[in-house]
């Protein structure tokens, strides 16, 4: 049972045990980028896919409010 390779990330990484029942995959992003997802860790399912949200790296955004008192 496989559940292929996860997909990859742009501007981050991926480093996978391997694609049978209960390997997992685990992404990070790059500086200046932040990992979007309900978990950073997948693992692969009896239902031959990898379970949660697919993962997305997105570039920072500060943005800076000033206040008047």
């Amino acid at each position: 049972m496989s559940c292929g390779e996860p997909l990859t990330i742009a501007n981050g990484k991926l480093k996978f045990t391997g694609t049978s029942y209960n390997d997992t995959a685990h992404y990070t992003c790059d500086k200046g980028y932040s990992l979007n997802t309900d978990s950073p860790v997948k693992r692969c399912t009896a239902k031959k896919r990898w379970d949660g949200l697919p993962a997305r790296c997105s570039k920072f955004s500060f943005s800076f409010t000033k206040l008047q008192v």
